[in-house]
């Protein structure tokens, strides 16, 4: 399909920067200084893929969906096997929905991808790899226990028996046990995996797991098939009940859809859906039997949200379950031989690893009720790193098996991104500045990067972006009184501000400190140091007292208060790097992008002399220009974010 040609984006040279200080003030203040190379120099040695599948994945074209089974024909399997109702009445009723293309991987999951993962990050490998580890030690607690049931005996006692929980003493034991793939099953699915196991490697690879609706997409089309390949079963198209135990991926090419294997029979899959009803449902109610013997069946539907619709059927069920449409509410707990997964993918670059973040880091109990963000507008790009694999199928009869197309084994990912703010209360950039001095902090975004960043200074992980304004700010959580005069500043010396909190809302979370300042204690003035030991009297002796202070944060240094800053803030409240003098507007939103330059990154380091030395380093620069949307939905805060890297640490091919 052309959504799965290689299309190189272009490399933006000409770019202008808008992290440049003047000389003087950068020298002042301490900042590094960034020089772009002239135009038509050479940019970083990285190309870019739009529209590409990551590895071992097909792009699956969205449209129109039939979802679910029709109630006539949930009847007809009613009256050959009445205990299936309970469980096929989910698939009602029938349905169109509008699914959006997305990339499913090829197969499901193997041991040979799943353990680059676990070899990667150290994860809890499934139950079956520990298999002669688990054996060693049943073996010890199984002569423990007769020994235990020998002594009772001859102390004429009686003895309660113990059992050996193969998949208990795993769960509780395997850190440090020796671990590996059972021989020959390296293209096997994975299985002993639960919901959580699916979620950390599809976390670990830059991807997720596919909804029941891509899953129905992806083995429907245009259809409303009840297989892969069509309305009638034909075991030899999927690893179904005949079978003791899965198949390496790809054995039943005949049972393929669009270069897809697998996705009838062999093992469940899990998917992110959880069990609830579908738009219109209806409990069922069906006279079954013989005209003389006719009696109502009730189809109930038992739905929890808690729990995930598995898929797909396996190799220890018949052809009813290995439909399309089947949804087996499973406990996210669950691990056994027949539960596996696959993973999906979102075309935009960035989006599933932003929505990851969202969900899982924010929105966090100590983070402020305005704090909004939209991971449908991240901009981002993503990197792996991967090999062939060694899995095979038959491509036609009487050919020797070959590579399935497409299949690989992911060894790792990269990504950087930025997951703008939404719902801005203000469509001026003054007005964000109003916001910034008032209870609330002007957050604009989301920072992502797994790889360290040299301007602004951070290292790989996750960074809140805010908003402050140029001076000396006063909250009415922390602000002097009007009656106090403000510290004069000494001869010659630069007002540096009060202690600003980012988040300073009187309930104990973490504020900001300006650099060489006192700590600010929510509801208080600004206090000078207290010695060990020291009581501390109240403000106001006759009102309740105050909570408890937070942690005060220090500004970054070398942060000039008296211009505009973003600041990035670590998870904890921590302001840990600024950019001076952002480049911000308000503007009409469009598509957020990249663009990238060489750069010449220059900056003071102490010499041999012990004196401070002008150093010059070339760097790779990339610009997210990106856009913090209004409330006003045809306005938003318009950012070109400029980030510097070290050379060479983004070279490979970058998905965006």
């Amino acid at each position: 399909m052309q959504r799965s040609s290689l299309v190189s984006c272009h490399l933006s040279t000409g770019l202008r920067s808008v992290f440049v200080q003047a000389l003087s003030r950068a020298g002042r203040i301490g900042l590094p200084l960034c020089v772009l190379a002239p135009l038509g120099a050479a940019g970083p040695a990285l190309v870019v893929q739009s529209k590409t599948p990551p590895p071992s994945m097909k792009w699956i074209e969205g449209g129109n969906t039939t979802i679910g089974t029709k109630v006539d024909e949930i009847k007809a399997m009613t009256e050959t096997t009445e205990s299936l109702l309970g469980v096929t009445v989910l698939e009602t009723p029938q349905h169109k929905m509008r699914v959006d293309g997305f990339n499913l991987m090829v197969t499901e999951v193997t041991n040979e991808q799943y353990a680059a993962f676990v070899t990667a990050t150290g994860h809890r490998p499934p139950e079956h790899w520990g298999d002669e580890t688990i054996g060693a030690a049943q073996k010890v607690f199984l002569e423990e226990v007769g020994k235990q049931r020998e002594e009772a005996r001859k102390a004429g006692k009686p003895f309660e028996n113990k059992t050996f929980s193969r998949q208990d003493w795993w769960q509780k034991n395997w850190q440090g046990k020796p671990w590996k793939i059972p021989t020959g099953q390296e293209t096997m699915p994975v299985v002993f995996v639960d919901y959580s196991d699916a979620l950390a490697y599809c976390a670990w690879s830059g991807l997720r797991l596919p909804t029941e609706f891509e899953y129905q997409r992806a083995a429907r089309g245009n259809t409303d098939h009840k297989y892969p390949w069509g309305d009638s079963w034909d075991a030899a198209n999927a690893a179904s009940i005949q079978l003791k135990q899965p198949k390496p991926v790809g054995a039943y090419p005949k049972g393929a859809r669009d270069g897809v294997f697998d996705l009838s029979g062999n093992v469940w899959e899990w998917t992110a859906s959880p069990v609830v009803a579908y738009p219109g449902y209806k409990d069922l109610r069906f006279e079954i039997g013989p005209p003389n013997k006719k009696r109502n069946l009730d189809g109930i539907g038992r739905f929890n949200p808690n729990q995930r619709v598995v898929v797909g059927g396996c190799f220890q069920v018949s052809e009813i379950a290995c439909r399309t449409s089947t949804r087996r509410p499973t406990e996210r707990s669950q691990t056994v031989d027949a539960l596996g997964f696959r993973c999906a993918a979102s075309p935009q670059a960035g989006l599933d690893k932003a929505e990851l973040i969202l969900s899982t880091e924010f929105p966090r109990p100590d983070w402020p009720a305005n704090a909004k963000y939209d991971a449908s507008k991240t901009a981002g790009m993503g990197r792996w790193k991967f090999s062939a694999g060694t899995a095979k199928s038959v491509a036609s009869e009487g050919q020797p098996p070959s590579p399935i197309p497409g299949y690989a084994v992911i060894e790792g990912h990269d990504h950087v991104l930025f997951a703008p703010a939404s719902d801005l209360e203000t469509i001026t950039i003054k007005g964000l500045g109003e916001i910034d001095r008032s209870t609330k902090i002007a957050h604009l975004g989301v920072y992502s990067s797994s790889i360290d960043t040299l301007e602004p200074k951070l290292k790989k992980g996750t960074y809140m972006v805010s908003y402050r304004a140029a001076g000396r700010l006063v909250e009415a959580s922390s602000a002097v009184p009007p009656e106090a005069p403000a510290k004069a500043a000494g001869e010659g010396e630069k007002p540096k501000g009060t202690a600003h909190s980012l988040r300073a809302w009187g309930d104990g979370l973490p504020g900001v400190q300006a650099p060489g300042e006192a700590p600010v204690v929510p509801g208080g003035e600004a206090k000078a140091p207290q010695q060990p030991q020291a009581p501390v009297a109240p403000a106001v002796p006759a009102a309740p007292a105050a909570p408890e202070a937070a942690p005060v944060h220090a500004f970054p240094e070398g942060m000039d208060l008296e211009v505009p800053n973003l600041i990035f803030s670590s998870l904890d409240g921590a302001p840990v790097a600024f950019i001076a003098n952002p480049e911000l507007e308000i503007v009409k939103p469009t598509q957020p992008s990249l663009s990238w330059a060489v750069a010449t990154h220059k900056f003071y380091e102490t010499g041999a002399t012990g004196k401070p030395e002008l150093r010059t380093l070339e760097v790779e620069l990339m610009t997210m220009q990106v856009y913090a949307w209004c409330k006003v939905s045809n306005k938003s805060v318009g950012m070109r974010i400029p980030f510097k890297f070290t050379k060479g640490s983004l070279d490979g091919t970058w998905h965006k």
